[in-house]
This record gives C-alpha cells, structure tokens and sequence, in this order.
C-alpha cells in the first residue's frame, strides 16, 4: 500500500494525524477506518438517524392501535444501531466511489481511501461488514423490515454514482434518507401504504428528502468549482448562480409536504404550526445565512438550524402521539 499523502497533488492539504478529540485516542492503526466512518462528526449521526425516528413517530399517529410509549423506545434504539451502521457504511461507499474525485478535492483529499491509507479492497470488506451488522437489529422485528431496509441498501449503492449522471443527486440523497420511514413504520406493525395513509406518508417522505436535499446543497456549495473541474454534478453546480431561488424552492416544498401528511392524519392545529413554522424558520435563517456569508464562515452554524428543523417535525408529530394516547 503506498505511503499516505503519496495520492494527493502538491497542491492540496496534506494529512496530519489526529492530536485532539476521539481519534486521537485511538491506535493508529484503527484510526483511517474510523475516519472512513465519520465518528469524530456526531451530528451526522444525528442528521441521519432522526428521519427514522420521524417515521418512527409518524408510524405510532397512523397505527390502528395505541402504541405503548416503551415499544417505541425499544424500536428507537434498534433502528438507532441499524441506522448507524448504514450511516457508516454509506460514507464507506461513498469514498471507496469517489477516491478520485476526492484527491482532486481540497476538502476531501485527506479522506483515508482517497490519501491511500485503506485499500479500496479493504474498504470493501469493511463496508459489507457494515451493512451486515444494519440487518441484525431488524431480525426480531417484522419481515417487512428486512425488505425495507434491502430497498435502503440499494440506494446506499448508487448514490456515488448519481454524481457522474444527474445533478439531481441530492434528491436520490434525500430519498435514502427518507426510505427509513418505511423502516420505522413496519417495525411497529403499521402500514405506511394503504388508502388512508399513501398520501401522508408521501407528504413526510417528502419532507424530509426535500429537507436532506436542501442541507446537501448547503455543504456542497464550498466544492462548487472543484466539483465543475471533476465533472461531478448537483444541484449546487447546476444552480450555482440562482442559489437562493432553489433553496427557497426546496424549504417551500418541505413545509407544503409536512402540512399535507400533518393534514392527513389529523394532527391537531397548535402541531401543525409548531412543526411547519418551525421548519420553515429555521430553513429560512439558514438561506440568509448562507446569502450573508459568501466565505463560507458561518457554515458551522448552519448544522444546528437544520437540526432545528427536524426537530420541528419530530417534535409536531411526537406532541400530536402524546396527545391522543389513550394513557396519558
């Protein structure tokens, strides 16, 4: 295997290892693997667990029955490992795909398959192991699951590759995402897909895809002209020039899909303000910070508000469950 940082072109940042935080607790040999998996970033641990439990609480409105507070919480900690492992196994993938692109990129050049510190077919085996240890909290749940989650696998796979073919490669980022609800709602034994609920569970879906979109377009912006150079396509390459316009397009659509599925299962008036008012606030901060802030500094912020509108949606649908739960 060659030296690290011998892949990478003078004229990108080279790699320093790890002297502060988790990773630098780590023995160096683990610490590239750890790397590959994102652990010294737990809000994206975050950012992509919470459309499950979003689906999860979605799943308890439309149930038949009264799902019990500690059922809910047995899944949430279930789908909380599986999503954890497909977390980790989808940034695996995405840098074993992208290595080449990556090396000609400054903010990821230093990334371990990119700067040559893990094989790509250690990187591989590394990934499949990953999406094994995603399936093994869904085998005491419906078989339903399974299939869920296989559908999920898939588009984990060609993620990568949508960058090379479409600009529209967040909207495929956002549905990954957002494919969790089917996860989440089969697990506690509720159909996502019948007359009654199809167009609700298109409304949450939706929201949060167009949110996970809107996020994505945000991050990419930054790699903007090395991603023209590279010929990688998005949405951010592709409306460099009208930024704001497609990010108001996108947090619109977030608020209309959530209001619709709010509107759908019946949930009472104060939560559907709370969670569409809430999203939108917090969508809406975030494009005048983006529009203020050219260089970029601010972005550090920008995480939180699009964690606030998440927790919008989440909190809408969890204070709508307590509500009508025949035990409170």
């Amino acid at each position: 295997m060659p030296a690290e940082n011998d892949k990478q072109p003078n004229s990108l940042p080279k790699y320093a290892p790890p002297t502060t935080g988790i990773l630098s607790y780590l023995p160096r040999s683990w610490v590239p693997y750890a790397e590959l998996i994102r652990i010294d970033r737990p809000q994206g641990v975050f950012i992509t667990n919470i459309p499950c439990l979003i689906g999860l609480m979605y799943g308890a409105n439309i149930a038949s029955t009264k799902i019990e507070a500690t059922s809910l919480l047995k899944q949430a900690a279930k789908l909380s490992l599986t999503i954890l492992a497909f977390r980790s196994a989808g940034c695996a993938w995405n840098d074993i795909i992208d290595q080449d692109v990556d090396r000609k990129t400054a903010r990821c050049a230093i990334r371990p398959v990119a700067r040559g510190a893990i094989s790509t077919t250690h990187g591989c085996i590394y990934t499949a192991l990953l999406v094994g240890a995603a399936f093994l909290p869904l085998q005491t749940m419906p078989q339903a699951c399974t299939t869920d989650a296989l559908i999920t696998t898939m588009l984990i796979g060609i993620y990568p590759f949508c960058k090379r073919i479409t600009h529209f490669v967040q909207i495929v980022l956002g549905l990954t995402l957002s494919s969790t609800v089917f996860l989440a709602t089969h697990s506690l034994g509720a159909d996502p897909w019948t007359d009654r609920t199809r167009i609700s569970t298109v409304g949450v879906m939706g929201s949060i895809a167009l949110m996970a979109a809107f996020y994505d377009v945000l991050y990419a912006c930054g790699d903007v002209e090395d991603d023209m150079k590279s010929g990688v396509k998005g949405l951010a390459v592709l409306f460099r020039n009208q930024l704001a316009l497609l990010l108001s397009v996108l947090a619109s659509g977030v608020g209309l899909c959530f209001y619709i599925a709010a509107s759908r299962i019946g949930m009472a008036a104060p939560y559907v303000t709370y969670t569409v008012g809430g999203s939108s606030l917090a969508l809406a901060l975030m494009i005048v910070l983006s529009q203020t802030d050219r260089k970029g500094t601010c972005f550090g912020y920008l995480k939180w508000f699009y964690m606030m509108g998440y927790l919008s949606l989440l909190g809408g649908l969890l204070g709508n469950y307590l509500e009508t739960a025949e035990y409170v």
